[in-house]
Formats: structure tokens, sequence, C-alpha cells
């Protein structure tokens, strides 16, 4: 996905999850690049059987390569029963790489329940799993609402061996 922008909002309260560019990019060969999502990402579930809710500016799930993006929309993410990651750049980048992007839109995130195992807000990305964000930023308001134990960093909520080079939150 190359040049592709979104503008509106999504709003959703039976799925679990949104994304302003793509939901899923796929290994190893998945591309998004020099893309912008403009629009707003809301994401509500409370009980069914999503075990994990997450909204991300560009990717919900990233397994692929994303590169030269940005994120100027509000991301509000907030699940009643289950786990909840968001990121301005993505929900979950497991395995990815995200280079040069960056976040100017503010994430809410609200989770209150005491059965979820995560609750995990990142500028970046809300979750990384062995994968890497190289020269990234996040430039907006991070806002955790909620009782849940909350992991919260203005790059990367969960960081489980990611590489991280050369990003900041400011």
């Amino acid at each position: 996905i190359i040049g592709c922008s979104f503008k509106g909002e999504l709003a959703s309260n039976n799925n679990n999850g949104v994304a302003g560019i793509a939901y899923y990019n796929k290994e190893p060969n998945g591309l998004i690049s020099d893309c912008v999502n403009y629009g707003q990402m809301e994401i509500f579930l409370n009980g069914g059987n999503a075990w994990w809710v997450g909204a991300g500016g560009i990717c919900r799930n990233n397994y692929g390569w994303i590169q030269r993006c940005v994120n100027k929309g509000t991301i509000i993410a907030a699940n009643g029963d289950n786990s909840v990651s968001s990121g301005g750049i993505v929900s979950s980048n497991q395995r990815g790489t995200i280079v040069d992007c960056y976040n100017m839109g503010d994430i809410i995130t609200s989770n209150n329940s005491s059965s979820a195992k995560h609750v995990c807000v990142g500028g970046v990305a809300g979750y990384g799993y062995l994968s890497s964000i190289r020269n990234s930023f996040s430039l907006k308001n991070i806002t955790v609402n909620g009782t849940k134990t909350v992991y919260l960093n203005g790059v990367i909520g969960i960081n489980d061996q990611t590489e991280i080079e050369n990003c900041y939150y400011w």
C-alpha cells in the first residue's frame, strides 16, 4: 500500500480492532509506505469473544514493513473485559519493522477490568514483539483512564525483544 490516506471516522463496538490504512500487514513482504491517517479511530468492546482489542493510526497488526507514514488522527480504544493495545502508528508490531514514521494524534485508552492481562499504550506502537522501530516519534498526548495496571510509554507500551533506535516522545 503506497501513498494512501484516510479522512473520516472509523468506529466499531463489535470488532477487535480498527486502523486508518490497513488492519493487517502480512509478513514477509507486506509494505505500507508514505501513507497518512487524518481520521479518528474508535473501538469500544464490552464483553464478546475478542481477547485483545486494538487501534492503530496506520495499521492494527504489523508483521511486515511500514515506512514514512504519519498519523494525525485521534485514537480511542476501550475494552470492558479484555486486553487493550493502542498506538499512534500500530496497535501491535510483531516481527515487523517501522521506519521514519511519526504520530501527531492524541491517544486515549481505557480499561477497568480485573480480568484484562494487558493494557498497553505507545505513541508509536502499543505492543512490540521481535520487531524494530527506527527513526520514529510521537508528539501528542497519551491519556489512560481506568484502574487496571497500564504499560505506557511515549514510543512503545510493551517492548518484548523489540529493537528501538533513534526514537522519541515529545
